[in-house]
């Protein structure tokens, strides 16, 4: 690689160099004096920019931005072009935008926004683990003379008004049974009354256990944090043992997570995305080892989309995406069509061993314009609002339920022109020079232009996604353990981990309550094992009812 020319140059120079401008009488070397000074000050201000560039993404990564979405004002129309028909939204109205990972729903200020009818209040239905408690007239009963108008008899109603109450209580309340104990004067034995059968056998029932796993791999809390609070509300529960309490469910289920894992592999449609973690043994390995083969530790989500099924499953580890999803497909059936797999760009999050569909997530090459709108606005704003037409195109599909292939020819149709002209119009800036090659701006159009062809999937491939939001979703659920637990201590710590939040977040997706999925698979543990196909999330219930 050739080494730059260090450019340097004295404040003398300078001086004699703007004398003899006022004067215009140049030398023969000052044309080159001016070529470097020229190139200099290019750097200076190309280094400047980057450097704000750079604070504004540090900027957002400590404190987090509020948005990815293009705002414009209300009394300004959204700009228009007559000359090109195929920027022009299918309905003429506004686009919708990427609803990514770390977009957020608030726009507008608070101010702004008004409350849905209703905000906050739900009826007394959804309250369905509440206590019912009968509450009688003190004073009057059926078929006595009314005290208001003293002509009509009282009548009972079949339906009983409803006022809810909420009291506070610990996540896992207690039950102390004290045994009457009786003693044989003669022979001096001591016999205890029985418990009765509501208690149980065991000193933690199904429902602790699993409420204890959804606070911890659904909620975030952590064992500590738990423990405190369950110490302060007078039901003690020490880490230790809410560990021992999770490792029983997780060995419980997992037959459950295998026949997952068993059906995602027959899926047409994965997602997949990584997140780091920390696990203190493979640090500790790091430490022992001089030069590891790999020093990294990841999560893994790979989300299978096997008909009206959402399978989440996650893996912890040294592995990366594109290994833990080939693992999966090891599984996989032969005579199957070759699946869809939708990933960003990443080398390492991409299957390469076995065969696949490969598409890329548009949101990510948006996003790299949305990082940089500000010092780049011309070309940023053409991007965003050509991607922002795309996604209401894409919309507009699933508001009309469009079976794949319709959806194909909808997106080819409105899509296809919109983006044809997006890709003309930038490689005309690239080759006109009008964009940098290596600023910010270079890199984002690099990065479009350069995986076009996947980026755009979903103009060729029936049932390929527009972006990777699903699992950008997905990881939320790892990263707000690791937000607030830091670390594993163990593989097999981080193994459970894996298996319970599949289980959950699959039961979220169906529509189920995860406590009472993992309720039923603890009391009937035995089933489970024998038949696991009978207990997934979405038909467990009519295993029950059977």
């Amino acid at each position: 690689m050739k080494k730059e020319q260090v450019f340097s140059i004295r404040s003398e120079q300078v001086e004699d160099l703007r004398e003899r401008l006022k004067q215009r009488h140049l030398l023969d070397s000052d044309w080159d004096l001016l070529d470097g000074l020229l190139i200099f000050l290019f750097r200076i201000l190309q280094s400047a920019e980057e450097m704000r560039i750079s604070l504004r993404r540090l900027q957002n990564l400590l404190f987090g931005k509020k948005t990815e979405k293009s705002h414009r004002d209300k009394q300004d129309p959204p700009p228009g072009d007559d000359d090109n028909p195929s920027r022009e939204s299918p309905t003429g109205s506004e686009p919708d935008t990427p609803d990514s990972a770390s977009t957020s729903s608030q726009d507008q200020s608070y101010s702004e926004k008004k409350r849905p009818p209703g905000h906050g209040r739900m009826g007394a239905d959804v309250y369905q683990q509440a206590e019912t408690i009968s509450c009688r007239h003190a004073e009057l009963c059926r078929g006595q003379a009314c005290p208001h108008c003293q002509k009509g008899t009282l009548y009972l109603l079949r339906n009983p008004s409803v006022e809810i109450r909420i009291v506070g209580q610990a996540p896992l309340s207690a039950q102390r049974y004290e045994l009457e104990r009786l003693r044989c004067s003669a022979c001096g034995e001591i016999l205890a009354a029985s418990l009765p059968p509501e208690a149980g056998t065991e000193k933690y029932d199904e429902r602790a256990k699993a409420t204890v796993a959804v606070l911890k791999y659904a909620a975030g809390m952590p064992f500590n944090r738990l423990g405190n609070l369950e110490s302060h509300l007078g039901v003690p529960l020490p880490a230790t043992t809410q560990w021992e309490l999770v490792e029983e469910v997780a060995n419980a289920v997992f037959p459950v997570y295998r026949q997952l894992k068993e059906l995602a592999s027959q899926a047409g449609l994965f997602y997949a995305d990584d997140t780091s973690i920390r696990i203190l043994s493979l640090m500790r390995e790091n430490q022992q080892i001089p030069e590891p083969e790999r020093k990294g530790m990841r999560t893994t989500a790979v989300v299978a989309e096997l008909g009206d099924h959402s399978i989440h499953l996650y893996e912890s580890g040294r592995s990366h995406a594109g290994e833990n999803l080939e693992e999966l497909l090891r599984r996989r059936p032969e005579g199957l069509p070759l699946p869809i797999q939708m990933t960003d760009a990443l080398a390492s999050n991409t299957s390469h061993s076995v065969p696949i569909q490969s598409v890329f997530c548009l949101a990510h090459g948006r996003r790299r314009f949305h990082e940089i709108r500000e010092f780049f606005p011309e070309v940023c704003q053409r991007v965003i609002e050509d991607i922002g037409r795309v996604y209401h195109v894409d919309s507009m599909a699933k508001a009309q339920n469009l079976d794949p292939d319709q959806r194909l020819a909808f997106h080819q149709q409105h899509s296809g022109p919109i983006l044809e002209a997006l890709k003309s119009w930038l490689e005309e800036q690239w080759d006109r020079k009008e964009i940098e090659p290596n600023s910010s701006l270079g890199k984002a159009t690099s990065y479009l232009l350069g995986h076009w062809k996947k980026l755009t999937g979903f103009l060729r491939i029936p049932g390929s996604p527009i972006d990777n939001n699903k699992a950008e979703r997905a990881l939320k659920t790892p990263i707000l353990n690791r937000k607030n637990a830091y670390y594993f201590k163990t593989l097999s710590g981080a193994a459970v981990a894996s298996v319970l939040m599949s289980l959950i977040r699959t039961c979220t997706e169906a529509g189920g309550n995860p406590i009472e999925y993992l309720v039923s698979l603890l009391k009937h543990s035995r089933q489970v094992k024998k038949s696991p196909q009978h207990w997934l999330p979405w038909n467990y219930t009519r295993q029950l009812a059977a």
